[in-house]
């Protein structure tokens, strides 16, 4: 038996004009992400669900969402400062060094901690990544089979052109030298004077901006597209 639920002029209006409500019957809206007051995390959250963003990953400290092809949109996973942070080093990192970090589009102004992130979606580096973009060789591998798939993904990965081989400079063997200050005797700033990329690393490395041992680890890297080519770039800066 159906019941008639009676409610007030002022309960109606409110429904009809909720601009949530009213977005789940369009497409998400980055006026809606911008300009409302978002309690908290679990709000947009659920907004994201009834627009039907596709979820990328959830973990402890953030959730990530795919916008586009070209964007995710990141909400703080409770009271995590990961947002507030990657926030704070892009705005800090000059334009040089910002080639080395997913480009930060918009962000919550409303909370102390930025609630939401909209940045450019990252995919992950594969060690192949490294040869033929950079020409350089990653240089710690966590088994024989890395070399392996390495090896076949250079013979058959051709979507970009390989770079010219550099066999004197690997990341990991850059990363040894940042801690060491010199390879044999050599003073790292003299290995890496005529590489910019490297030199751009350094000075991430040199203020803090990241660590060496995140970035000895190949999760830790990501692939961005940039004017039509890619680019390598330190794959989430707020861990």
């Amino acid at each position: 038996m159906s019941k008639t639920i009676i409610i007030t002029e002022n309960q109606y209006e409110q429904l009809v004009n909720d601009p949530l409500l009213d977005d789940t019957r369009e497409d998400f809206s980055f006026n809606i992400l911008k300009n409302y007051s978002w309690e908290n995390c679990w709000e947009l959250d659920a907004y994201c669900q009834r627009c039907g963003l596709t979820m990328l990953g959830r973990g402890a400290g953030r959730i990530v969402y795919a916008l586009d092809d070209g964007l995710v949109l990141k909400i703080a996973n409770g009271d995590c400062g990961q947002n507030e942070y990657e926030v704070n080093v892009f705005t800090d990192l000059s334009d040089e060094l910002k080639e080395l970090v997913p480009v930060i589009f918009a962000f919550d102004k409303n909370h102390i901690r930025p609630l939401w992130i909209v940045s450019e979606r990252v995919l992950p580096a594969k060690y192949v990544d490294f040869k033929k973009i950079l020409g350089i060789g990653f240089g710690d591998y966590y088994s024989s089979q890395d070399i392996r798939d390495e090896e076949e993904d250079l013979m058959t990965y051709n979507k970009y052109p390989s770079k010219e081989q550099n066999n004197d400079l690997t990341i990991t063997g850059f990363l040894d030298a940042f801690e060491e200050k010199s390879i044999n005797g050599t003073p790292y700033k003299e290995l890496i004077r005529n590489n910019r990329w490297f030199s751009l690393l350094y000075y991430m490395l040199s203020y803090g901006y990241v660590s060496s041992w995140e970035l000895g680890i190949i999760e830790n890297w990501g692939l961005v597209q940039r004017n039509g080519k890619p680019v390598i770039v330190i794959l989430d800066i707020g861990i």
